[in-house]
């Protein structure tokens, strides 16, 4: 028996199956075994972690009684479809709260993805042009906000000059009204100087 240690989880087991071996054990495995339709898993093997509410009806009901932990996703070909995948599939997934996942490996969740006639090669060439539209987007934000900093230290800084220049007016007034003062009280002085003289 294959199995893989997980601590991560409060579920019951300890323990989740693994993608290698998994075919010899199937036949020892009935009460968390769950049968899926293609379109159940395609989904499953293209999205991370899919909510339970986006699988059929059928694969929701079975799932419905377990309990979190390891379950084994099985597909049994429908030969009267011409347009079905005519062979078995079988893989591991783990049963969440409200999601489902499945553990499969990178390169033979390729092939599964290939025999539901998805075209891998498409699919990762959106996800990159995805990522890099993300990427072009954040640093589009950046920029505006890098901007938007250095308005707004140049207003900050506008502000200041305005009010250096004010302080500066205000203390040239008041260094003219001291000024004048100061020559009103000499001109009084010498009137009073020249009216001691003629006495």
């Amino acid at each position: 028996m294959v199995r893989s240690r997980n601590d991560k989880t409060k579920a019951m087991s300890l323990f989740r199956l693994a993608q290698d071996g998994i075919p010899t054990l199937l036949p020892f495995i009935h009460g968390r075994r769950v049968e899926i339709k293609q379109e159940d898993a395609i989904l499953l093997l293209t999205e991370e972690n899919p909510h339970i509410h986006k699988l059929t009806a059928e694969a929701r009901e079975q799932l419905k009684p377990l309990e979190e932990g390891s379950i084994v996703m099985v597909y049994e070909p429908d030969m009267s479809n011409p347009d079905a995948v005519h062979c078995k599939m079988v893989f591991v997934g783990w049963r969440g709260k409200v999601t489902v996942r499945s553990f499969v490996p990178k390169n033979d969740r390729r092939h599964f993805l290939l025999l539901c006639g998805v075209d891998v090669e498409v699919r990762q060439t959106k996800r990159r042009q995805l990522a890099l539209e993300r990427e072009a987007k954040g640093q589009t934000a950046n920029e505006e906000a890098e901007e938007g900093a250095g308005q707004e230290d140049e207003e900050e800084g506008t502000g200041e000059d305005v009010a250096m220049a004010t302080r500066s007016d205000d203390e040239t007034l008041a260094t003219t009204e001291t000024s004048d003062t100061v020559e009103e009280g000499t001109s009084a002085i010498d009137s009073d100087a020249q009216s001691s003289i003629k006495e």
